[in-house]
């Protein structure tokens, strides 16, 4: 399944990536930032909307999951809690897990190697083979520059010396 976010402001027919898709199409609602809190969302809409979309992630394969944490969400999902305090339950597990909140980014590294850039809440993760090879805070980082399929990180270090790293888009 190949998700896309839809421009609002353009019709599907002007959505260009969806022509090799179909029709048919599934629409679906969906969060396209998550929280970096869940719990702390004001509204019980809100909050039970998110975990809906977090749940469905979760089903989905879209946020991994190991499987005794995916037993202790299901136990959440079905169990005699009351609602409001299971799926308070529910987020509290859910944004533990390593994957939450990454927005992935296929891109080429040094020697066109291949990685992937997640943008999370708090920082921006780098991935190669599956394995997470940075993790920079965005207090951390001095400058984020995308330019055409060019993109820069600048990272300040402990050293406070500043390191750039460069990466190039990928599409898939």
């Amino acid at each position: 399944l190949t998700q896309y976010w839809l421009d609002p402001a353009k019709s599907l027919a002007e959505h260009k990536e969806l022509i090799n898709t179909g029709p048919p199409y599934t629409l679906y609602f969906a969060i396209k930032f998550y929280a970096e809190d869940p719990c702390k969302l004001k509204e019980e809409i809100t909050r039970y909307q998110f975990f809906l979309q977090v749940k469905q992630d979760v089903l989905q394969g879209w946020l991994p999951c190991p499987v005794n944490i995916a037993a202790q969400l299901g136990a959440y999902a079905i169990q005699g809690q009351a609602p409001s305090e299971a799926e308070l339950n529910y987020l509290r597990t859910a944004k533990s897990l390593e994957m939450y909140g990454v927005d992935l980014h296929p891109v080429y590294g040094e020697n066109k190697s291949e990685y992937f850039l997640g943008l999370t809440p708090v920082s921006v993760v780098i991935y190669k083979n599956k394995k997470q090879v940075g993790k920079y805070f965005w207090p951390q980082i001095t400058k984020v520059h995308f330019k055409e399929t060019q993109f820069e990180l600048r990272v300040l270090g402990k050293d406070c010396n500043e390191t750039s790293f460069f990466f190039e888009a990928r599409t898939t």
